[in-house]
């Protein structure tokens, strides 16, 4: 009987050994406290992975909650950005005619081309250099602004007589122009078309005056 106890004790502890190695094992594996692994460490470069995945969802989920998908809205985006090339290469040759084609035509219902062009036709700026400098979007209310900046040079003698005698230049200097401007887009039938300012389409500015082309938005 005596020798029977030391054994059955020395069983105990072999089980009691067993049974903890298990469950270190098993809890081990849940905190990731294995010998030899280690959970990875969080880099910069993994928290920027995330936070790009974050946004690409985002800007998924905004597309999806206009009804357009990413591609779609990609393709609009190009769509602009070749019309928008197409009235900056009409600017830089001076051709008004072709850019009334391009404006809004809800607003070509209510300004002819004969009113448009006596507004605007006249090659009273010399246009040195035009670029778009921004585009921003609206799919789902098929509306963009595009940002545009402007050098260019007036020529007084092309000013219709009425505007001529008004303009004071007292040196070279002051028929140098550079503008920026936002111009609002709109969609209509599947083709882009740029909106021109209200002062166009009343004929007078904000203090009553006869408004001219130059310096408008559109313009």
């Amino acid at each position: 009987m005596e020798s029977q106890v030391p054994l059955r004790r020395l069983l105990l502890v072999v089980l009691a050994v067993i049974v903890a190695a298990v469950l270190y094992r098993v809890g081990g594996d849940a905190l990731g406290w294995r010998s030899g692994y280690a959970p990875a460490p969080r880099t910069a470069a993994l928290e920027a992975s995330e936070a790009e995945g974050s946004a690409d969802a985002a800007a998924e989920a905004a597309s999806a909650a206009t009804g357009a998908t990413r591609d779609e809205v990609a393709r609009e985006r190009a769509a602009l950005s070749d019309r928008v090339g197409e009235y900056l290469a009409l600017r830089r040759a001076d051709a008004w005619p072709e850019l009334y084609e391009l404006v809004d035509p809800s607003q070509r219902e209510r300004v002819g081309l004969a009113s448009f062009l006596e507004t605007y036709g006249h090659g009273v700026l010399d246009v040195r250099r035009i670029e778009a400098r921004a585009l921003r979007l609206d799919p789902a209310r098929g509306l963009a602004s595009v940002d545009v900046h402007t050098e260019a040079t007036l020529r007084p003698e092309r000013l219709p007589p009425a505007f001529r005698g008004s303009l004071r230049i007292g040196s070279e200097a002051d028929l140098q122009r550079s503008t920026d401007h936002s111009m609002v887009w709109v969609l209509h039938d599947g083709a882009w078309y740029y909106r021109l300012e209200q002062e166009i389409l009343s004929g007078v500015d904000a203090e009553g005056r006869q408004v001219t082309g130059l310096g408008l938005p559109g313009g």
